[in-house]
């Protein structure tokens, strides 16, 4: 897809950080959101959005109230913003930046983090460190059966509810260091064992007690 930009769209994309090609990536899919240039003003979002000519820049105020995808461009800090707003709650927000790298969120209708399909709640991708990854459910840090937090290689940390919890071992690696926890308890190795033993055994059997 082809664009012939005018003058004053030259300028606007000029002066943001999106290039040529990204413009065009955006605008060659009909669904694509609309690219905002994003003051705030009096607490209102003032947008600069090319029209579908893309010849002129026109100024618009977003209304949060509305289901509505867009991008924000901030040139003096070098960032993308992405914003994906459902029944006015925002439910997906992505930061790229051309210095630093990339940050993701998802969040369930109450505008809570909340993982999407398998995909982490909260991912952060940045030039020279170890990726981080963070799974939520419903604004609490959770995960079955695996880390809710992972760092790179470094560390890993299992949740339950917004609690350190791991029955199957310990809750917390660092490199070497291992920790145990049970509902956010901590253990040592050993009573580790026999406390997530004893509790597997309550589970299953809800009559069972100790002779």
């Amino acid at each position: 897809m082809k664009l012939n930009y005018s003058q004053e769209v030259m300028e606007f994309i000029k002066n943001s950080v999106m290039s040529l090609n990204e413009v065009r990536k955006f605008y060659s899919n009909q669904d694509a959101p609309p690219i905002y240039y994003i003051n705030d003003e009096n607490l209102k979002l003032i947008g600069y959005v090319l029209e579908d000519d893309f010849q002129k820049i026109k100024e618009k105020t977003i209304d949060l109230n509305d289901d509505l995808s867009y991008v924000k461009i901030d040139a003096k800090e070098d960032i993308i913003y992405s914003y994906n707003y459902k029944d006015g709650v925002l439910r997906e927000h992505s930061t790229i930046s051309t210095k630093d790298g990339m940050k993701y969120y998802y969040y369930d209708e109450n505008g809570l983090l909340h993982n999407k399909d398998n995909l982490p709640a909260f991912s952060s991708i940045k030039n020279n460190e170890p990726r981080v990854e963070k799974w939520y459910s419903h604004g609490e840090l959770h995960r079955d059966n695996h880390p809710a937090i992972v760092i790179g290689n470094i560390s890993k940390e299992w949740y339950q509810n917004g609690q350190r919890h791991n029955e199957w071992g310990p809750a917390i690696i660092n490199g070497e260091v291992e920790k145990y926890f049970l509902n956010d308890e901590e253990f040592d190795k050993k009573s580790h064992t026999e406390e997530a033993s004893l509790r597997r055994m309550r589970k299953n059997n809800p009559n069972y007690s100790l002779k």
